[in-house]
């Protein structure tokens, strides 16, 4: 996915059974129950270099997501 400076991570769990663990960016990694989301708030700009990043999802068996700060 392709981002800006301005906006914000919003990671959703959608697995409908199962809490996932989220590790971003020098983040401590969250906890995600089934059913809700959980926000970076600060913008990507403010922490982010321009290129790209991973998400790393514990249920999500391709690998990391990746992020592309423009």
């Amino acid at each position: 996915m392709t981002v800006s400076a301005e906006q914000q991570l919003r990671v959703v769990n959608q697995s409908g059974v199962s809490t996932i663990t989220v590790s971003w960016a020098g983040y401590p990694s969250r906890s995600v129950p089934a059913g809700k989301a959980t926000v970076y708030d600060r913008p990507f700009g403010q922490y982010l270099a321009p290129g790209v990043h991973e998400v790393h999802i514990s249920q999500y068996k391709s690998g990391p997501l990746e992020v592309w700060l423009r």
